[in-house]
């Protein structure tokens, strides 16, 4: 078989490979097509040229040249914000230099009621932006938070009143409790504070206006009452009333028979143990009566001594027999509910000089139990 020698394509030209396979002369030294003339006589990038990241000249490139150029480039894109918290050798350096605080560190609550010193809350723990909605019997009531949906008809028996619009519950120190309570509609509010153990049975007491459908009692502030009920203590303003009373005149020998025109009738106010009050007697028949004319009628008994008799004012009066010329006046009868009129100071204004027409107004005031 004939032997042919190796080819080889030099310059554009296919060639016969010489004898001795020698390349001199076919390839240049300097040919860019060799590696060992690129990566081993070529010029290693100049640092500057580097980091400049600009030159198009292919150049040799070394481990610490490629790095150079990184850090460059990451001097120009990076703040110094950035470049420390890259450079932090630690998770607290990295923590330090984005300027965290300890909340970083921090985890979440697991629970609503979740009570582990140093933990963060989330929206609706302990009822704090969304009330807690729990399921009764009461025992989760006993921990801190604000709870709603609560009814005496869900299992909870302990409550204030039937419906519950929210319960608050603050933990005061080692096991015990405050609680505030207010209705559905808001118009109750109740409270309590409780040893903790004891919790089922410590009463709440409820904040109550005068019109409270849970209102049973006297309502009082110190020394002020409104239950019209008479205190020992001298200090206290026990009674507020207002009301009419309607007066009748009679005789005192012979009390007699009287009607009345539709004016009769009187107004009073008693504040504390005063009473103050007014009236018109008016007349349309009168028969039978003798004697001092005296007035009955009046709200409360005039209390026992001089002291306490009060005054009587006459306005006026019309309706006397002719020829009388003195005035009327009165004087409270002790420990009654009645009035004495007076001709004048001392004598008596007898019954001979009323007449069908008679009329007087008067007011007053007087002291009672």
């Amino acid at each position: 078989m004939a032997q042919h020698k190796p080819l080889i394509l030099s310059q554009g030209t296919v060639r016969e490979l010489p004898d001795g396979d020698s390349l001199n002369g076919l390839v240049n030294s300097d040919d860019q097509r060799l590696s060992d003339a690129r990566e081993w006589t070529a010029s290693v990038v100049p640092q500057a040229e580097a980091e400049a990241g600009t030159s198009s000249t292919a150049r040799k490139w070394t481990a610490q040249r490629v790095r150079q150029a990184i850090n460059a480039w990451w001097q120009i894109v990076a703040s110094g914000f950035g470049r420390n918290f890259v450079q932090a050798s630690n998770a607290a350096a990295a923590r330090n230099s984005l300027e965290l605080g300890t909340a970083a560190t921090a985890n979440v609550t697991t629970s609503s009621t979740d009570t582990i010193a140093g933990r963060v809350m989330k929206v609706g723990d302990f009822g704090v932006g969304v009330a807690l909605a729990p399921n009764m019997p009461s025992a989760p009531l006993l921990v801190n938070g604000t709870f709603t949906g609560i009814t005496t008809t869900n299992g909870y028996a302990n409550a204030p009143f039937g419906n519950i619009g929210y319960i608050y519950t603050q933990a005061r120190q080692t096991g015990y409790l405050s609680q505030f309570a207010l209705s559905l509609n808001g118009s109750r509010l109740a409270f309590r504070s409780f040893p903790e153990a004891s919790a089922e049975t410590v009463p709440w007491a409820e904040v109550a206006f005068l019109g409270s459908p849970a209102f049973t009692g006297t309502p009082s502030v110190p020394n002020l009452k409104f239950g019209n009920v008479a205190s020992a203590d001298i200090n206290t303003l026990d009674y507020y009333e207002e009301g009419t009373w309607t007066p009748i005149l009679y005789g005192k020998t012979t009390a007699g028979t009287n009607t009345y025109h539709s004016e009769n009738g009187g107004s009073y106010t008693r504040i504390g143990n005063v009473v103050y009050y007014t009236a018109i007697i008016r007349l349309t028949t009168t028969l039978g009566m003798a004697g001092q004319v005296a007035l009955a009628g009046l709200p409360y008994i005039n209390k026992v001594g001089q002291l306490n008799r009060g005054g009587v004012v006459v306005g006026g009066f019309d309706g006397v027999v002719a020829g009388y010329t003195g005035y009327i006046s009165g004087v409270h009868n002790s420990a009654a509910a009645s009035i004495d009129l007076l001709n004048g100071r001392v004598g008596v204004f007898d019954a001979a000089n009323v007449t069908a027409t008679f009329r007087l107004f008067i007011s007053g005031f007087y002291f009672t139990n």
